[in-house]
């Protein structure tokens, strides 16, 4: 099968027209394939001021959550990466179609559908996250992971739509 046509870009943000996301939203993500554990170390965007370890002590990790614009994008050329809310690239990896429907960032594979919405092609992204990931990220839970990456970059309820290249394609 053919990967998906790039440029696609998951809009996370605050304006008009582009999707909002939550941290309870992430958090419900994380729960969803039994790594809630992880939260602290993965909601960190959402408060900029605190430690992991200081948003483990919460008795509720999102209360106080301030959304922040960013988004995610995949490029023709196999990049892939994060733009910040200042339009600046702070992420980035390549991509790899490595089976029907199937395709790898770094170490992590994820599966894939195209949908059609109204006009629009649509991405819809799964996370693979293998028993080796999943143990490393409960081994340390307050420490980045594949296995919580790869989840806030599937983020739950995201659209990833083909739009137009910007400055970071």
């Amino acid at each position: 099968m053919d990967p998906p046509r790039p440029p696609w870009r998951r809009l996370r943000s605050l304006d008009a027209g582009q999707q909002t996301h939550q941290c309870s939203g992430l958090v419900r993500a994380l729960k969803k394939v039994h790594l809630r554990r992880l939260a602290p170390g993965i909601v960190g965007d959402y408060f900029p001021d605190q430690a992991p370890w200081q948003l483990a002590r919460k008795e509720h990790i999102c209360r106080g959550a301030e959304p922040q614009r960013h988004s995610h994008f995949f490029a023709r050329d196999g990049s892939f990466g994060l733009v910040d809310q200042n339009d600046q690239q702070v992420d980035n990896g390549r991509y790899r179609v490595s089976g029907a429907r199937t395709f790898r960032i770094g170490e992590v594979s994820f599966h894939y559908q195209v949908d059609r919405l109204l006009d629009h092609k649509i991405l819809g992204l799964k996370p693979v996250i293998t028993r080796r990931m999943r143990r490393q990220a409960l081994a340390h839970p307050l420490q980045f992971s594949d296995a919580g990456w790869a989840v806030a970059v599937t983020y739950p309820g995201s659209i990833w739509k083909r739009v137009r290249c910007g400055p970071w394609c």
